[in-house]
C-alpha cells in the first residue's frame, strides 16, 4: 500500500511538473480497512503519466468520497502515492491486459475506470466492459478515431464549415514546391497520429523538408499566428444538457504546460462550443488553437477526446470536468453546479514524492492481487 503510512506526513509530494506549492498535499488518501463500505472504489489506469496523476489529484482535491485504486505498468509510478491500493497491470497493447483488468474489477469490486493514457483508452473504446455496476469512461469509438489522426481532424472541420489550417496529408508524395505553393513557409511537418508538440518540425527551406524522418507518416500543415497566440481549451459537454468551457493562455517547455492563466475571449468561446455541438460528444475534450495575427481568428490544430495534461490546473481554477465526469457517471445527474471558474495563473514547478522502498519491492507483477 502507498500513502502517508510509509511516506514522511510533512512532505510535500507530487510528480514532475505538478501545479502549485502543494501545502495541501499532506492529506493523502490513508489506507481503510472498511472495503465493503459504500463508497465507490475508482480505478484510475496508467498512473505514471502525467495525465492520469492530475486524475488522481484532481479526486484527491474533490468531494468525491472513494476508494481509489491505481494501475502502472512498471512499479516507480509517481501516482501510486495518491492511491489506496495499486496494482502492476501489463501494457494496454499486451494480450493479457483485458483479462486482467477484467479480473481486477471483478476482484476488487470497481465502480468506474478511467485514464489519461491515450494507449489504454484506444483498446479501452474497444471493448465492452461497462456494465450497471462498473462504468468505464471513454469518449465515442468514432469521434476518437476522427480526432487521434491529424489529417481527419481537418477533414472534419473542413466538412463542418470550422476555421482549420490547410493541412496536406505526405503519404501523397507531395514535393516541396507543391507544399509551397499551397501552405506557404514556413510551415509545420508533425506526425499524423500522436499527440502534443512531440516531433514538430517548422520547415523554413526545402533540406530541412528532405530530412524529415519517415514524412510518410507525417502532415504539413500552415503555420499559424505563434506561441503568444496558442490557448488550450477545456471543453466538458454533459448528457444533462450543458456545456461548459475554458479558454488558457499558456507556456510550454519542452511540450508541457508550465504556465497557465484563465483568459476570456468570447471569440474563442463560440468558436470552441461550435466544436463541441457540432461533435455532438458526451464528456471532456480539449482543442489546441492559434489566433491567426492578421484575421484574429481562431484555428483549431488539435482536437484530443480525454483529460488533459493540465487536469489538475484546471480543477485549481474551478473547471471541474473531471469530478462532474465522474459523478455525473456513478449517480447520473447533473453537477453543473461544480463548476466555478475564477481568474487566476498557475505556475508549474518540479518537485518529488517519497515512497518506501519495501513497498515498491513488494509489488506482485503477476496478477492482479491488492497491496
Amino acid at each position: 500500500m502507498f500513502g502517508p503510512t510509509i511516506v514522511n506526513r510533512g512532505i510535500r509530494s507530487v510528480m514532475s511538473h505538478l501545479t502549485h506549492t502543494l501545502s495541501k498535499e499532506n492529506k493523502a488518501f490513508f489506507m481503510t480497512d472498511d472495503l465493503k463500505s459504500s463508497k465507490p472504489r475508482i480505478l484510475v489506469l496508467g498512473v505514471g503519466g502525467n495525465v492520469s496523476i492530475g486524475i488522481l489529484r484532481a479526486i484527491k482535491d474533490s468531494d468525491i468520497d472513494a476508494h481509489v485504486f491505481g494501475a502502472c505498468v512498471q512499479k516507480y509510478a509517481a501516482g501510486f502515492y495518491f492511491c489506496e491500493h495499486t496494482f502492476i497491470s501489463p501494457m494496454a497493447m499486451d494480450k493479457r491486459f483485458l483479462p486482467w483488468l477484467k479480473a481486477t474489477i471483478k476482484q476488487n469490486n470497481i465502480n468506474l475506470v478511467l485514464s489519461g493514457v491515450e494507449e489504454v483508452i484506444k483498446v479501452l473504446t474497444t471493448v465492452k466492459i461497462s456494465t450497471e455496476v462498473c462504468k468505464i469512461l471513454t469518449p465515442d469509438i468514432k469521434t476518437f478515431k476522427i480526432f487521434s489522426d491529424k489529417m481527419k481532424t481537418a477533414n472534419w472541420l473542413k466538412s463542418h464549415g470550422i476555421s482549420h489550417p490547410k493541412t496536406l496529408d505526405l503519404r501523397k508524395h507531395l514535393n516541396f514546391s507543391e507544399l509551397k505553393s499551397v501552405i506557404s513557409l514556413p510551415f509545420i511537418v508533425k506526425p499524423r497520429m500522436g499527440k502534443g508538440s512531440s516531433n514538430v518540425s517548422i520547415i523554413m527551406n526545402e533540406k530541412q523538408f528532405i530530412d524529415i524522418d519517415q514524412p510518410n507518416l507525417c502532415v504539413a500543415q500552415q503555420l499559424i499566428g505563434n506561441t503568444d497566440t496558442e490557448y488550450t481549451c477545456g471543453i466538458y459537454r454533459s448528457k444533462f444538457n450543458y456545456t461548459e468551457i475554458i479558454i488558457m493562455r499558456r507556456l510550454l517547455r519542452n511540450g508541457s504546460t508550465v504556465m497557465a492563466e484563465v483568459v476570456e475571449n468570447q471569440l474563442i468561446y463560440d468558436y470552441c462550443y461550435k466544436i463541441a455541438e457540432t461533435s455532438k460528444i458526451f464528456g471532456p475534450l480539449n482543442i489546441q488553437l492559434r489566433l491567426c495575427t492578421k484575421t484574429h481568428k481562431p484555428y483549431c490544430f488539435e482536437i484530443n477526446m480525454r483529460l488533459s495534461g493540465t487536469t489538475s490546473v484546471r480543477h485549481g481554477f474551478g473547471f471541474k470536468d473531471c469530478q462532474v465526469w465522474i459523478k455525473e457517471m456513478l449517480f447520473d445527474r447533473g453537477f453543473r453546479k461544480d463548476f466555478d471558474v475564477k481568474p487566476a495563473i498557475a505556475i508549474r514547478h518540479e518537485a518529488e514524492i517519497f515512497l518506501s522502498k519495501n513497498a515498491i519491492d513488494s509489488i506482485n507483477k503477476d496478477k492482479p492481487t491488492m497491496m
